[in-house]
């Protein structure tokens, strides 16, 4: 009933404030797509909705509680965990998350882990860390004086986003961002 690529990522959360209520982190694709092309969007977004259908039918038959469940909606976006990144004043790096170096103009603190999903069986990386700083200039253009970014585009190597693109550090960012133009604007 479920292909294997359906059993390769699933997670299962609670709903805060609805206890008749699951959220699904799933299916995750393994298929390669060229995210710039509209038709690739498509092409991924239609596979996906295959995968949530067979996962929904298997969770009604074989796991006791679910057997009314439905689904009753589907994210409107791809959750793309890296893609395009700018080139920031700093690129964060993974030397610089693990040594917990500090900045001057830190956008976030944190201490998530470094969390990267592979599509190749058991090669994902899990790896605990201390707490670390994001710089504000991992926010800024490197080739625009006006352009700044918060979430997963941010300026750093692959290693350092697997921990930074989650959602408390992605809120972090846009805060300080909006902190930091606010401080621009008002000194003039």
């Amino acid at each position: 009933m479920l292909k294997n690529t359906d059993r390769n990522y699933f997670q299962v959360f609670s709903v805060a404030g609805a206890p008749q209520s699951v959220a699904f982190n799933c299916p995750r694709l393994l298929k390669s797509y060229d995210l710039s092309l509209e038709s690739d969007i498509n092409k991924a977004k239609k596979e996906a909705k295959d995968a949530i259908e067979r996962i929904a039918k298997f969770c009604n038959i074989y796991l006791p509680g679910f057997e009314n469940a439905y689904v009753s909606n589907i994210a409107d976006m791809l959750g793309i965990r890296a893609f395009r990144r700018i080139k920031g004043k700093y690129i964060y790096t993974i030397d610089d998350l693990r040594s917990g170096k500090k900045f001057d103009n830190p956008a976030v603190i944190s201490n998530y882990p470094v969390d990267i999903h592979s599509k190749d069986k058991n090669s994902s990386v899990l790896e605990m860390t201390g707490e670390y700083q994001l710089p504000i200039e991992s926010l800024m253009s490197a080739d625009y004086d006006n352009l700044y970014v918060a979430g997963r585009c941010l300026s750093a190597d692959e290693m350092a986003q697997g921990a930074l693109r989650v959602q408390s550090s992605c809120f972090s960012m846009g805060e300080a961002v909006a902190k930091h133009i606010y401080k621009i604007l008002t000194r003039s």
